[in-house]
Order: structure tokens, then C-alpha cells, then sequence
């Protein structure tokens, strides 16, 4: 598994290196359909898979290989507030663990998704290219 993804790793960086446009537009599209699908801000009951999103704000940043990442904020409707979290972790342990382990799963799992996405489109990209 460990070896196998410093392969997918090394592969990524020669492709952004080689293709910085392609990965540009293909980190563009990854980010529109995750506003728009898992945040679910096109979707028509504005539903998500956090919930209803409030709002949100993103930066982009290029990691040191030159491939770029983002940094969301995400603000549900109804749900508790920042300072709401932080009160109810600190005075409920076993909640605070839920919670960390829960966040922990969530990240995983979108991390997985995301990689799943960026491969797709990588392929869908390049075979756009050779024709």
C-alpha cells in the first residue's frame, strides 16, 4: 500500500511537472464539483454531504511539487457554532472523541474520493488530448 502510493506520488509530481496547465484545469474542475456536488451548492435543495452549507470560503495553495490544494471553510445552516463545538467538547470527553473520530473518517473518505476524482479526470483529460 506504502509503496504503491509513493508510485501514485511520483507519477502525480512528473505529471504536474510535465503538464501544469492540464493539472490547472483539472484542480479546477475537482474543486467545482466539490462545491457543487458534495457541498451540494448547485444541487436544487442546496443539500450537501455535510448538510445545508451556509456559505463557504477556499485557498488555493501550490504545494512544493507544484500541485495545488485547497483549504475550505464550511458554515452549515443550523448547525452549532464554533464556539458551541468547543464548549460542548471540553465538557463532554466521550463527545469530543466522537467528534475527532467522526472528522478523522470524514477526511479519509473524502481524501479517497477526491484521489478517485482527480485519476478520472486525469484519464478523461488525456484521452480528451489524443484524439
Amino acid at each position: 500500500m506504502i509503496s504503491s502510493m509513493k508510485k501514485y506520488i511520483e507519477k502525480k509530481k512528473h505529471f504536474v511537472a510535465q503538464n501544469p496547465v492540464t493539472a490547472a484545469q483539472t484542480f479546477k474542475i475537482l474543486m467545482d464539483r466539490f462545491t457543487d456536488i458534495l457541498l451540494g451548492c448547485k444541487q436544487e435543495n442546496k443539500i450537501g454531504v455535510f448538510g445545508e452549507v451556509d456559505s463557504y470560503y477556499g485557498v488555493v495553495e501550490a504545494q512544493g511539487c507544484g500541485s495545488l490544494h485547497c483549504h475550505y471553510f464550511v458554515w452549515l445552516r443550523g448547525a452549532l457554532s464554533p464556539l458551541q463545538v468547543k464548549e460542548h467538547a471540553m465538557s463532554d470527553p466521550i463527545w469530543k472523541k466522537k467528534l475527532f473520530i467522526w472528522m478523522e473518517l470524514l477526511c479519509i473518505k473524502i481524501f479517497q474520493l477526491i484521489q478517485l476524482l482527480l485519476i478520472l479526470l486525469i484519464i478523461v483529460n488525456l484521452s480528451c488530448h489524443s484524439h
